[in-house]
């Protein structure tokens, strides 16, 4: 028994990390839909691809653990992950967009106001 417990902090770590990447892709396809705003034809899409793109990385990330095994610490790491990430660092680079945009917006409109810049958008 004690053969088959020792990597299973490791595997949980590693499906930690699994779970932060899935809180990535997550807050990539809500950038993807405050953009676009899609209509319910192309929200079914981006909610296909980020299933997809979901199971590609808990599949990788399991055959990189556990050589594919599933397992429910497994899962549940992953799990651990998505919500810490929601938790933590979602809200940090939310934060952190939000604040470049406004830099962008604010040098954009000082740009604008250029006589050079009037004559080159003419």
């Amino acid at each position: 028994m004690l053969f088959y417990t020792a990597g299973q902090s490791a595997a949980f770590l590693l499906m930690l990390a699994c779970g932060l990447r899935l809180g990535l892709l997550w807050d990539f396809f809500r950038l993807l839909r405050r953009l676009f705003q899609p209509g319910p034809l192309l929200s079914l899409g981006l909610d296909l691809f980020f299933g997809a793109g979901a199971a590609a990385l808990l599949w990788a990330s399991l055959l990189g653990a556990l050589e594919g095994e599933l397992r429910l610490y497994a899962l549940m790491g992953a799990l651990c992950g998505f919500l810490l990430y929601g938790a933590t660092l979602s809200r940090l680079l939310a934060l952190l967009a939000r604040k470049v945009v406004r830099g962008l917006r604010a040098a954009g409109q000082a740009l604008s106001r250029r006589a050079f810049v009037k004559k080159l958008l003419k």
